[in-house]
């Protein structure tokens, strides 16, 4: 009887064994599964997700009361410190006041600042935007342009160096830069222009009232274009 009873325990202990490791290996399992390091792919889309939400909106001129402030996002401000860490982008306050006497000429919008212009120039539905400024040699218009997880720093034009403080138009009482950035709707192209036929988004660059260019993205490069205001 003993010989039974022992056996019985033995066999009631060996099913009890089992049943707690088979237990414990299907929960290790699924806690496994759950609390994992994510793999490269689930890294990537997490990343590609966080970049998306963060530089979208950030990126953008804010409008109050006539006055415009540009608002860059971390990634496009560290892609242009990678590509030029002496690179300054310009101040509404560099800027001629007037230009044919008339103080209002250029008035900024959510889209554009005399040196600044947010659009989506490449078609990936990701803002873009293109910048004036100044290193220690020259002053210079860079594109930032999205590129899959990250920004793209593109030369657009390259001018002498100016000085905001020695720059004028017309009036030597007017002292301050000239050359301007404004956007450009490809959907208001003017009917002798017809033959550009942009689409995406395009801007000009220029001296107010004495001409510009006008730019657009097209297959990795900016194109311009002699245009008349």
């Amino acid at each position: 009887m003993s010989k039974i009873s022992s056996l019985t325990s033995q066999v009631f202990f060996l099913l009890t064994f089992s049943a707690i490791f088979l237990g414990c290996q299907n929960n290790n399992a699924s806690g496994v599964v759950d609390s994992v390091t994510p793999s490269s792919a689930t890294i990537d889309t997490m990343k590609r997700d966080s970049i998306a939400s963060v530089s979208i909106a950030p990126l953008r001129i804010k409008e109050q009361n006539g006055q415009c402030t540009l608002f860059l996002s971390d990634e496009i401000k560290q892609a242009l410190h990678d590509y030029d860490s002496t690179f300054q982008i310009w101040k509404s306050s560099d800027f001629v006041k007037s230009c044919d006497g008339n103080p209002n000429y250029y008035k900024c919008s959510e889209r554009q600042l005399q040196y600044a212009v947010i659009g989506d120039f490449n078609g990936d539905s990701i803002k873009d935007v293109v910048v004036f400024g100044r290193n220690r040699k020259q002053s210079l218009v860079l594109g930032v342009i999205s590129q899959n997880d990250t920004y793209q720093v593109i030369k657009i034009e390259e001018l002498p160096y100016m000085d905001p403080k020695k720059e004028y138009i017309d009036d030597k009482n007017n002292i301050g830069l000239s050359e301007i950035l404004n956007y450009y709707d490809p959907k208001e192209i003017p009917s002798k222009e017809k033959e550009f036929v942009f689409k995406y988004d395009a801007f000009t660059f220029g001296i107010y009232g004495k001409g510009s260019a006008i730019f657009w993205y097209e297959n990795g490069v900016f194109k311009s274009k002699i245009f008349s205001d």
